[in-house]
């Protein structure tokens, strides 16, 4: 229940208005001298912890809170005693006088939808997280805490207008709290057990790459299930059946698309898929057996179309599948142990279909290479090691099966070598053929700081060539550009990659702060935070690494492990509320707690 619990609060925070709100400091425990400076009393804490329905829980322990920094809710209490069939406790620990303390309630059987962990402090209140509670002063003696009942916990059931892959719980902040998705069939109704109490936010995801853009707000209450309805947006959607020529179905068949998004998926039982939440714009689109789930399929040539898409709509893009040829051959290795590939390429040099070869005793290894279309192809057997490569051309009709009998691959590969203008930088790729689907990079060479690159190991043929260049913040690249390598060395200069294809980011040193403590296990992110956009969770001194990209923040979020998974409690970032440097997240703080109530 509790996944990834791994950073807690201290007791600074009060209830108000069902949320927790900063507590004055004068309302907290003073006059505890650091832990270094006290002398050491035995406290003995008791009380009763049962559940709502009156059972026991299972154990507590002394949970101590230095005044520095704020403790992870996992970490080991300093003493734990079993709690008695009738909930009654007796735990002893020997620490600094005037430590924070609090008790710590683990049930083991949380699965029945009750509250795992509970903290239990000053007067016997309990809370879901210690942040919301005065800590226990140690004094020497025995302290009665009085009665601390586990409730049970939220069910929320999300109902989507719409079927979809996920559907996910946000905090308010619009950090994930949890999320539920079905990898088999897209769906409209979720059920989320074991949730902490609490507001959240109900969104929605079209696939596992795309979120949907609607949401709504829900109120989770303790021990009952809160509907909540999310009304989606129409997707712009792309779909079609798969079929052979005779109207059959084909499940299992890879659909790839090229496009303003990658999306890739396989048929399903009926033959159909469905990419939803694309961007608008044109597509090229790849039906592939040879690439998909079943080897039943494997004989059907892959067919490629221009797929266009409109914002909001869908548009219906199926494909026809019929069988191809089959080439088969074998591989007489250069080595005893060794390894190499075999392709097929079409006369634009791109790849029709492929296979590989592993040997370990020197023996030839048999190929076979399926779904070629009608045509003249040649086939290409390479090892791996050296780059020694073999040819043979083969002419094939409809589903005929034909033989390139045994390929040695001895001819010496050559050399793709040029520079790259303006560019003492990065690297360059070379991939088979012209197309714009990624069909097969075979290699690259680093830019050397004269501009010049060199690619090794090439076999004479069709190739797609294309500069590429990374700076601290972005990613660029060049045109696709076509080569014909021949039998020598093959010299090309290009133009220097400046169409910017990906965002990157730095770390920058944060500290965050919360009442004045060092506050562990949170990253300060955008409030609209890209999937790929990552940092360093802070320490027990509360430094850490934020991400920054360049992009100026309009506001200031903290992801955390702090909280427990299914719990809606988040930080309420004071300063900055909005960031336009690097600087501006060299300290971050913390304001108050919000998302849920108390016990």
């Amino acid at each position: 229940m509790r996944f990834a619990r791994a950073i807690a609060l201290g007791a600074v925070t009060a209830v108000t208005g069902g949320l927790l709100a900063a507590v004055p400091a004068a309302a907290q425990a003073t006059g505890a001298p650091a832990a270094s400076a006290a002398a050491t009393v035995s406290v003995t804490l008791t009380g009763k912890a049962v559940r709502a329905d009156g059972r026991a829980v299972d154990e507590v322990g002394v949970f101590v809170v230095p005044a520095a920094r704020w403790v992870d809710e996992d970490a080991a209490p300093v003493s734990t005693a079993l709690v008695a069939d009738n909930g009654r406790y007796s735990v002893t620990a020997s620490v600094a006088a005037g430590s924070s303390l609090y008790v710590r309630v683990d049930d083991w059987t949380s699965s029945d939808g009750y509250m795992d962990r509970l903290f239990v402090g000053k007067g016997g209140k309990a809370a879901f997280t210690y942040v919301g509670l005065a800590p226990i002063a140690a004094k020497a003696g025995t302290i009665e805490l009085g009665t601390a009942t586990a409730p049970k916990l939220s069910t929320v059931r999300v109902t989507t207008s719409a079927p979809v892959h996920c559907a996910k719980l946000l905090r308010k902040n619009g950090t994930l709290a949890a999320m539920e998705c079905d990898y088999t069939v897209d769906k409209k109704v979720f059920t989320f057990t074991g949730m902490y109490p609490g507001e959240y936010t109900v969104g929605a995801m079209w696939s596992s790459w795309t979120d949907a853009r609607a949401t709504v707000d829900v109120s989770a209450k303790k021990g009952v299930t809160t509907a909540a309805m999310l009304t989606l947006e129409s997707p712009t959607t792309m779909t079609g059946v798969v079929q052979d020529t005779q109207g059959k179905a084909l499940e299992g068949i890879a659909v790839w698309a090229n496009g303003p998004d990658s999306p890739r998926t396989v048929t399903d039982a009926t033959g159909r898929y469905a990419f939803k939440g694309l961007t608008a714009g044109s597509y090229v689109v790849d039906y592939s057996g040879a690439s998909g789930m079943s080897s039943a399929y494997r004989d059907y040539v892959t067919r490629t179309s221009t797929v266009s898409v409109t914002s909001g709509r869908v548009t219906t893009a199926g494909s026809t599948l019929t069988k191809g040829a089959q080439v088969t051959g074998s591989v007489t290795p250069l080595a005893k142990e060794t390894y190499g590939t075999i392709v097929a390429l079409a006369a634009d040099g791109h790849v029709l279909a492929s296979d590989s070869y592993w040997s370990s005793d020197g023996k030839k290894r048999d190929f076979a290479l399926h779904g070629l279309p009608t045509g003249t192809h040649t086939v290409v057997v390479q090892d791996a090691a050296s780059g020694r490569y073999a040819k043979s051309t083969v002419v094939v009709s409809g589903t005929s099966a034909r033989t390139v009998g045994a390929l040695k691959p001895a001819a010496a590969p050559v050399t793709v070598r040029g520079t790259v203008e303006g560019t003492t930088a990065g690297f360059v790729s070379l991939r088979y053929g012209t197309s714009p689907l990624y069909r097969g990079a075979i290699d690259g060479g680093d830019v050397k700081p004269d501009g010049s690159y060199a690619i090794t190991h090439v076999v004479p043929g069709i190739y797609a060539l294309r500069s590429h260049r990374t700076t601290s913040t972005a990613g660029y690249e060049g045109n696709l550009l076509s080569v014909t390598v021949g039998d020598g060395v093959a010299v090309r200069r290009i133009p220097q990659p400046t169409r910017k294809v990906q965002t990157l980011q730095t770390l920058v040193r944060t500290s965050v702060t919360f009442d004045g403590r060092a506050l562990p296990g949170v990253v300060p992110l955008p409030r609209r935070t890209p999937a790929d956009l990552w940092g360093n969770w802070t320490n027990e001194k509360g430094v850490g690494q934020a991400p920054w990209t360049g992009r100026a923040w309009d506001a200031v979020v903290l992801e955390d492990v702090f909280f427990a998974y299914h719990s809606p409690y988040y930080f309420v970032v004071k300063s900055p509320t909005s960031v336009t440097k690097p600087g501006d997240l060299a300290n971050v703080t913390v304001a108050r707690v919000a998302g849920g109530p108390t016990v």
